[in-house]
């Protein structure tokens, strides 16, 4: 803070007062608020370029201007030219005059002391300000040395560690590398042996699975073979048991066909449950024989009835039917697909991942390997 000094009483007058109206500059001169209201009514010092004046007490007046004053107004009266009283006041004038000087001048001499020793403790104030300050500097600069020197110390701690660390996960990583590569030319051999192992296998797969089909379709052609004669046999036996006379058996009369024979006209019947019944008595005969007459009622309109005809082929082992029950996989009921993919799977032994309940494409592919299959083994089989 910028600090003047009254020229008056040399009191420390702060910048702002002079702002907020606790001192006045009068003639270019500085003039605290005691001093202003001290000279108030008592005289003043006018400056043309000033709007107020600087009231001075009578005997700075007197003394500027060159001319005694009075302190009072009975001082001020007019003093007679003659005479010894006239004399005597005027030196009583004088006298006052000189007492009223000498009091101010004593005033003012006690407020320069006042205004010294304030000067002074201003000065000791800003002194032990500037020690502290100056102690305060030196501790800062001790402290901010010493941080600064610990942070350099662990700086140094730190990089010394990364180094370490560095040095380390290097060592650490170049290894990895080198097992990694090592594993990766393993990983290559290995596959590559896997790789000619497949492709031996898959060619010996396919020469037996080859055989098998082959094997498998001349097994179930002995089955129906085999299962032809039991059925010959025992109607032979029936005969036999009955108390017939084999001898008197006529070829006409052997001729004559299997009893199932009579439930063919029922096939044709326009009543679904006596086609359906048809369909029963035809499976339970157990003869290859009637194979040829159940394949048309895998087409049947009624749904019970084509579920029992494709039943009937499974339980026969019908080779012949085969072809007509893959078709019947593009049954538009669930159900009748399944009972279809239930016989193929007893004569033959696969399913080729058919699902009856699956999406129409993923049918549409099972039934595509179905007929793929059955092409070769069928020719197979023929030769």
């Amino acid at each position: 803070m910028d600090i003047l000094f009254c020229d008056l009483c040399n009191e420390s007058v702060p910048v702002g007062h002079l702002a907020d109206g606790r001192a006045f500059r009068r003639k270019g001169r500085v003039v605290c608020a005691a001093c202003d209201a001290a000279m108030g009514g008592q005289g003043a010092i006018h400056d043309p370029g000033d709007t107020q004046a600087i009231p001075v007490p009578p005997s700075l007046l007197a003394v500027q201007e060159g001319t005694p004053h009075a302190a009072t107004d009975r001082a001020a009266a007019p003093v007679p030219r003659s005479g010894r009283g006239s004399a005597v006041f005027a030196g009583l004038a004088l006298f006052i005059a000189v007492l009223a000087l000498a009091g101010g001048a004593l005033g003012m001499l006690r407020l320069m002391e006042e205004s010294n020793l304030q000067k002074q403790n201003l000065r000791d104030g800003h002194a032990g300000l500037d020690r502290k300050l100056a102690h305060l500097s030196g501790r800062m600069d001790g402290m901010v040395a010493g941080v600064a020197g610990n942070l350099d110390e662990l700086e140094t701690d730190l990089t010394k560690k990364f180094d370490v660390v560095t040095i380390e996960l290097t060592g650490k990583l170049r290894e990895l590398n080198e097992s990694l590569a090592a594993s990766r030319e393993r990983l290559a051999s290995i596959e590559t042996t896997m790789r000619a192992m497949d492709a031996d296998l898959h060619a010996t797969d396919e020469e037996l699975q080859s055989r098998l089909d082959t094997m498998l379709v001349a097994a179930l052609e002995e089955k129906q073979h085999f299962a032809a004669l039991a059925d010959r046999l025992s109607a032979l036996e029936d005969l036999v048991h009955s108390g017939a006379l084999v001898p008197a058996t006529t070829d006409d009369e052997l001729d004559a066909g299997p009893a199932w024979q009579v439930a063919l006209d029922d096939l044709n019947s326009e009543d679904s449950a006596v086609r359906w019944n048809a369909v029963q008595a035809l499976a339970e005969s157990g003869d290859p024989a009637v194979v040829p007459h159940l394949v048309p009622l895998l087409e049947d309109e009624d749904i019970w009835v084509r579920m029992a005809a494709a039943g009937a082929l499974g339980d026969l082992a019908a080779v012949d039917a085969v072809e007509p029950l893959i078709r019947t996989l593009e049954d538009p009921e669930t159900a009748v697909r399944e009972r279809a993919m239930l016989s193929l799977r007893a004569i033959t032994g696969r399913s080729f991942g058919f699902d009856p309940g699956g999406s129409e494409s993923e049918r549409a592919k099972a039934i595509k390997k179905w007929r793929d299959w059955w092409k070769k083994a069928s020719a197979e089989l023929a030769d």
